[in-house]
């Protein structure tokens, strides 16, 4: 039986076509919920003892082709473990012996051994990059089931997870304080099942009381879109301050009309830069800020090396990239590819050399030039020794053929100093804008 509030969050956060890791799947009631919701949702199952209980074999077997049954546990780290199996009550089984009285009136457990993977590893394995909805009901241990999905966490990849809590908490020796802890640090906020979704919780020990719940967390990213609030990308003139930042001068790639020229004047940057590999584009910024001493334009593509290359023009001239559509047409069909320009790239590094100024007048990069941002990232390893903070589009799917995704972004401006402070999607869950912040020298940036 899975409780209504369980119902209501399936209805109204599970899309059509999302992938769904049910860990800790028993009988597949909540698969079942969710197939009912949307039957094309992607289901992994994960219960340790189908393999074993009969009983379970045979439901799980009966849920149908959308979804994928797995023998195994989930936890902290890949090996074998003791698995306490309640034969009578499966629902109760898990890595931890139940404590409380009322268990003293079933049949003595049998101890298993049990292969146990990571949700990071089960991902790589399955070529699962992106998880829409986890679920984690496994008894006291959603803790671990959270610390082996460290990476999924870090990059936002698991959009919202639904966790059980309560006495079993008590048996596994940790505390909803620490689940709390964990997902805050990656930017989730939480809820609790049954109550109003208005605001995230903040800590109160009051919500340590062992008692039954189930708990809610979304990513920080989501919740303007999932909670139909008006669009907001990131707010520059806030966050920069916040961290220290008084932008000196801006190079900002993937100009487009250069609207943001008075906004970065307003927050002290001069000089700036604007690149815009459009033809159409660039020479109407040329016009637009002939008479500014301090707006250079640079009428190229950026890239990791000098070359020519195919410009792929849309019907929203915004679409405009270096890499042809993608998953792009599907999320927006009105959208097309409308012509083709052969367009000059160069490096930043070298682009600002042309513009007559240096890389040390800059010190915040803006960059919008759609799924071509690491290309860009490759040709500025000058440049980057000078910026303090790195504004730009990041993907979670392939909206352009062969684009860079989170990950990729992340792993190059991890390696030269950077983390992100602040990420939104406000328009769509597969794409967004990130603010990342220097913290260290390449040469002392920590490594992954």
């Amino acid at each position: 039986m899975v409780a209504p509030a369980e119902v209501e969050v399936i209805h109204r956060f599970v899309r059509s076509g999302d992938t769904v890791v049910d860990v800790g799947a028993n009988v597949g009631a909540w698969t079942r919920e969710v197939l009912a919701a949307q039957p094309d949702c992607r289901v992994f199952a994960l219960e340790p003892l189908a393999a074993t209980d009969s009983g379970l074999v045979g439901q799980l077997a009966g849920l149908g082709p959308r979804v994928r049954v797995f023998p195994i546990a989930l936890g902290n780290a890949v090996g074998t473990r003791s698995f306490t199996h309640y034969s009578t009550h499966s629902s109760f089984s898990g890595f931890h012996r139940r404590t409380h009285p009322i268990f003293d009136d079933i049949p003595e457990p049998r101890l298993l051994d049990i292969d146990v993977t990571t949700l990071d590893r089960f991902c790589d394995t399955q070529g699962v990059r992106h998880v829409n909805f986890l679920k984690i009901d496994v008894e006291g241990a959603e803790l671990e089931v959270l610390l082996g999905a460290r990476r999924l966490l870090r990059h936002g990849r698991a959009d919202i997870i639904q966790f059980e809590y309560g006495g079993t908490y008590t048996d596994a020796g940790t505390r909803l304080e620490t689940v709390f802890s964990l997902l805050t640090s990656e930017d989730y906020r939480l809820f609790k099942l049954g109550q109003p979704f208005d605001q995230p919780l903040t800590w109160s020990p009051a919500l340590e009381d062992f008692t039954y719940a189930n708990f809610l967390a979304i990513h920080g990213r989501l919740t303007d879109f999932l909670f139909a609030h008006p669009p907001r990308m990131l707010d520059l003139a806030t966050l920069l301050p916040a961290h220290g930042i008084r932008p000196r001068g801006v190079v900002h790639v993937g100009a487009h009309e250069g609207r943001e020229a008075n906004a970065y004047r307003a927050m002290g940057a001069s000089p700036i830069l604007f690149v815009e590999a459009n033809p159409e584009l660039s020479g109407t910024l040329a016009h637009r800020f002939a008479g500014a001493d301090d707006v250079f334009i640079a009428a190229c593509a950026a890239g990791e090396a000098p070359g020519r290359a195919v410009l792929h023009l849309t019907s929203s001239d915004q679409s405009s990239s270096l890499l042809p559509l993608g998953l792009h047409s599907r999320i927006y069909p009105s959208i097309t590819e409308v012509g083709q320009v052969e367009v000059t790239v160069r490096p930043l590094d070298e682009i600002v050399a042309r513009s007559g100024r240096t890389v040390a007048d800059f010190n915040l990069l803006n960059m919008d030039i759609q799924g071509a941002e690491l290309l860009a990232l490759r040709g500025a390893s000058q440049l980057l020794q000078h910026i303090e903070a790195i504004n730009l589009e990041v993907n979670f799917a392939e909206l352009y053929q062969g684009c860079a995704q989170i990950e990729d972004i992340e792993a190059h401006l991890t390696a030269a100093g950077f983390r992100r402070v602040a990420m939104t999607c406000p328009y769509h869950p597969s794409w967004g804008d990130a603010l990342y912040v220097r913290i260290a020298t390449p040469a002392d940036a920590p490594k992954r």
